[in-house]
């Protein structure tokens, strides 16, 4: 199957998730009441984000965009107002993937509230459910970088009309595949994860469908840190798509090739990423 005329008309977007820190003490803070919202009703921020409250983490909102300028734009525009709401209480955001939880901020029933829907993996073609027996006072808490990546396909009729048709199963997956391969792969050790994120969420194949494309949900929240770090998502997301668009791999194939160095039940094995990542990119990304 050829992809030349898939993933048109793209737009990505992002529902990222930060920690709270304590100015004075440095030490790990809650949201809970912050903002009294959560994703049933998120707080309406202006210039299309919402924020909401997501277990002891903040978590934001933006619009699709089309442009490097405009997500950079939007994701410093939800994070400044979240920086200004919390100055007051003394707090500041603080970038990681994962955190250790105290005591003291676990104390409402709202910090062991886990809003995760069950999601998909596009490696192991199983549905991933997290066991509330498993999660069960764990204070770790984990913040993801979900990127949104939004795309149809339009051709024109008979009748010279445009027809849209929306994404299928196989570009959702295919393209989830190459975000691990030329995003979250890449990056693994530039992550400040320390308490292992993947154990529980995101890992390497995480995603949900979307009506208007794919939720990529292995990235970690500490490269929300700055722009030089979410400008980087951006490019190397837009590469994945181009990949996606370009290679004559199968998805069967490259599922099973990645298949071969990857398995996202276990920890991830630097030396075999490295391989793979060579592979398919003829460049070794992280440094074992």
């Amino acid at each position: 199957m050829s992809y030349k005329n898939s993933y048109k008309n793209l737009t990505i977007g992002s529902d990222p998730e930060i920690f709270l820190k304590n100015e004075e003490d440095d030490s790990l803070s809650s949201v809970i009441g912050i903002f009294n919202a959560g994703k049933l009703d998120p707080m309406d921020i202006g210039n299309g984000c919402y924020v909401q409250e997501d277990n002891i983490l903040a978590e934001f909102n933006i619009p699709p965009c089309t442009s490097k300028e405009a997500f950079l734009e939007s994701m410093n525009y939800a994070k400044d107002y979240i920086s200004l709401i919390i100055a007051p209480l003394s707090m500041k955001l603080h970038f990681a993937s994962s955190e250790m939880a105290t005591d003291d901020i676990l104390l409402d029933e709202k910090a062991h509230v886990f809003g995760c829907e069950p999601s998909y993996n596009s490696i192991t073609e199983n549905m991933i459910e997290i066991d509330p027996d498993e999660i069960e006072g764990m204070k770790m808490r984990s913040a993801g970088f979900h990127i949104h990546i939004g795309f149809n396909n339009d051709y024109t009729d008979v009748n010279g009309d445009l027809i849209e048709v929306e994404a299928t199963d196989e570009e959702r997956d295919r393209i989830v595949m190459f975000f691990e391969l030329n995003v979250t792969l890449p990056l693994l050790l530039e992550d400040v994860d320390d308490y292992n994120r993947r154990k529980f969420y995101g890992k390497i194949g995480d995603m949900r469908d979307k009506k208007y494309g794919v939720e990529c949900r292995s990235l970690g929240g500490y490269f929300l840190k700055d722009d030089d770090s979410i400008g980087k998502i951006w490019d190397l997301t837009l590469k994945a798509v181009k990949m996606a668009k370009e290679s004559t791999i199968s998805n069967e194939e490259l599922r099973a090739d990645i298949s071969k160095y990857i398995n996202p039940k276990e920890d991830l094995d630097i030396g075999k990423v490295n391989e793979l990542l060579i592979k398919y990119k003829k460049t070794e990304y992280v440094n074992s």
